[in-house]
Parts: C-alpha cells; sequence; structure tokens
C-alpha cells in the first residue's frame, strides 16, 4: 500500500517529534517514508529501533522514545531562515512551477516543533492553504538547490520537496543527496548569501548563472 503524501508528510513530523535526525536521514531520505495508517504503530517502532541502534553504535532501541499516538502539532509561523532559504532557492528560476510555489511560500506556515539552535537541522516541513495556484510538476524535487560547507568543512545540500503540487518540505542531505551519515554538526539553515544555487540539467547539476 503506497502512503500519499498528506500521510507521508505526518509520518515525516511523527518520525522528528521523537526521533534524532540521524535516524530521521535512515527513515525520510533513504526511501523507507511511512504513513501510521500504512504501516502499523509497531513496525514504526521497531524500525526506527534498528536505525537507533546503529546509528548510536550499538545503542538499545529502548532508548528511543517515540510517541506514537495521535499528532497534536500546533500550528505555527514558519522560521525567518527557513523561508528566506527557501525564497531564494525558488527565485533562481521562473520554471518548474517555481512562481507558484513562492505564491504559496508567502502564504505558509509549519506545524515542526520550535528549533532548538543547540540540535542539528534536519528538515523543515511547510503547511500550504488548500486555495493556492499549483505547481507543476505536482510531485517532485524542485531541480534548484543550494550547496555550502558545514562547520565540519562537509558540503551539504538543501532541497525543497513538493507533494501534489504544494511545497512539502526542506531537507538537508549530504552533497551526494543522500541522507547524513549520523547527526550533522549544523545547528542553522544557512542564510542565502552563505550558499551557491545550482540546477539540475542533462549534463548533471551545474551552477546558476544570473
Amino acid at each position: 500500500m503506497e502512503p500519499d503524501s498528506r500521510a507521508r508528510r505526518e509520518a515525516l513530523r511523527l518520525v522528528r517529534r521523537g526521533a534524532a535526525a540521524s535516524v530521521l536521514g535512515g527513515l525520510a531520505w533513504a526511501g523507507w517514508e511511512v504513513a501510521r495508517r500504512a504501516v502499523p504503530a509497531e513496525a514504526v517502532r521497531d524500525r526506527l529501533g534498528d536505525l537507533a541502534a546503529r546509528a548510536r553504535g550499538g545503542a538499545s532501541s529502548s532508548e528511543l522514545h517515540l510517541d506514537v499516538g495521535e499528532p497534536t502539532w500546533e500550528t505555527r509561523d514558519l522560521d525567518d531562515d527557513v523561508r528566506a532559504l527557501t525564497d531564494a532557492i525558488l527565485s533562481q528560476t521562473e520554471d518548474y512551477g517555481a512562481l507558484a510555489l513562492r505564491a504559496q511560500l508567502a502564504r505558509s506556515v509549519t506545524a515542526d516543533a520550535p528549533h532548538d539552535p543547540r540540535q542539528p537541522i534536519d528538515f523543515a516541513t511547510f503547511e500550504i492553504p488548500e486555495d493556492v495556484p499549483l505547481a507543476v510538476p505536482a510531485d517532485a524535487e524542485f531541480p534548484v538547490r543550494a550547496r555550502f560547507v558545514g562547520p565540519d568543512g562537509e558540503a551539504y545540500v538543501v532541497a525543497l520537496r513538493v507533494d501534489e503540487g504544494r511545497l512539502a518540505y526542506v531537507r538537508l542531505a549530504g552533497i551526494d543527496g543522500g541522507a547524513v551519515d549520523g547527526v550533522a554538526p549544523v545547528r542553522s539553515w544557512p542564510s542565502p548569501d552563505q550558499v551557491t544555487f545550482w540546477i539540475d540539467t542533462i549534463k548533471g547539476p551545474e551552477p546558476v548563472l544570473r
């Protein structure tokens, strides 16, 4: 059973409430995106436990506390740094639904918990009103991404996901596009002047020339 995008976003937020960034990486970016209505809660807990044990070098799954009950997130304003970086990414082109996505961003909020600056960033989600213009393609990763060098000297990329024509989430990943191996030391989203912008082409990613 393939979970729909709304359920997938719900699952991502559920994971974030109880899982470390390294576990989130193993779930969301390696392809194990689940919805509670498609996968039993026990399976979610077991899978998180396995990933947590590997990420922590053998720690017991009992050390991971995950609330698999009904979510109770509260809608709040989107963080300024997330909004600024997302807008900068979308401003690099007028193609690929960028104009519709920028209109969505102007009205977007989030249901994520406020970010603790002591904790690493991993992803941020968008809550988009129903009456917004939809983007085409409807389900895709936006082809413009932001690259930057983290405090550990490693290269990272920030990418946007579009589901059902709406902004879904922004994520941090290793420069190769895979999950971050372990907890990244990045504690805040970079500002637009700290990144370079790259766009997908038939030859692969190339710098955006403006």
